[in-house]
């Protein structure tokens, strides 16, 4: 998914703010849902309420974009379990890896953890990096 960097994600130095990148991953981790033909919307409407929330995140920051780099956001998944995945991300610029993180989502409803629907699991079983 391609990220054009703007003014509002730098930070004094002109180079990406450490929590706009946080940004550029969520909407990476929607893209891959919308890539499979999941909207968030329709998983809340359909599947009960059902919703993913972040529960553990990694992050290494190598690098640093700044304001019009154009970005890369890969996204995979890397684990399933029974309430949760870990996904993988980087945020790239060209071949250089800016930024690399491995995100841990929690399904729940209600507030509270569910197992991942078996039609979301076939969907998003752990896979290997697309360029």
């Amino acid at each position: 998914m391609p990220i054009r960097v703007y003014y509002e994600d730098t930070d004094f130095s002109a180079r990406v703010y450490h929590a706009s990148y946080l940004r550029f991953m969520e909407r990476g981790r929607t893209e891959l849902l919308r890539a499979v033909e999941v909207a968030q919307s329709d998983l809340h409407a359909e599947m009960g309420g059902l919703a993913f929330v972040v529960r553990k995140m990694t992050i290494d920051f190598r690098g640093a974009a700044v304001m019009d780099d154009v970005l890369t956001v890969v996204t995979w998944p890397k684990e399933m379990r029974g309430a949760s995945m870990t996904l993988s991300q980087e945020v790239r610029r060209g071949d250089e890896v800016l930024v690399a993180a491995d995100v841990m989502v929690a399904a729940v409803r209600e507030g509270r953890a569910v197992r991942i629907p078996d039609e979301l699991r076939a969907v998003l079983a752990p896979t290997v990096p697309q360029d």
